[in-house]
């Protein structure tokens, strides 16, 4: 049976909807968005719409072009995806895992327009 990665993307979300939204509904009295996407880039919609947002909030906030924010959060969100499934198939060399900071490691402080300098990403 093969899928369209939009059909993919649906059902995974939909699974996922399935075992957290009751419960965030009923406990966190909170609204669910599921977060599905793969190490090539692709995101579900409710995702796709997640990032947008953000972008649009971190654009205003620093005053930076939308393009290059959102350009900068797709990048960095498909980074830490393709980490994850490294250490997942070959497992961490360190015995601690290591929680990331995002704010404590300046990541987000950083501007986009020099990020995507420095990586040359256009």
């Amino acid at each position: 049976m093969h899928l369209t990665h939009c059909a993919l993307y649906r059902s995974v979300a939909k699974i996922k909807k399935r075992e957290y939204e009751q419960r965030i509904r009923n406990v966190e009295a909170g609204n669910f968005t599921p977060m599905v996407i793969s190490i090539s880039g692709g995101m579900c919609p409710e995702m796709a719409m997640a990032v947008k947002h953000l972008a649009r909030k971190l654009s205003e906030k620093t005053k930076e072009p939308y393009p290059k924010v959102i350009g900068l959060l797709r990048c960095r969100l498909v980074f830490f995806m393709t980490k994850s499934a490294l250490v997942c198939l070959r497992g961490s060399k360190t015995l601690k895992p290591r929680n990331y900071d995002l704010v404590e490691e300046g990541i987000l402080d950083t501007p986009a327009v020099v990020v995507t300098e420095e990586a040359r990403i256009i």
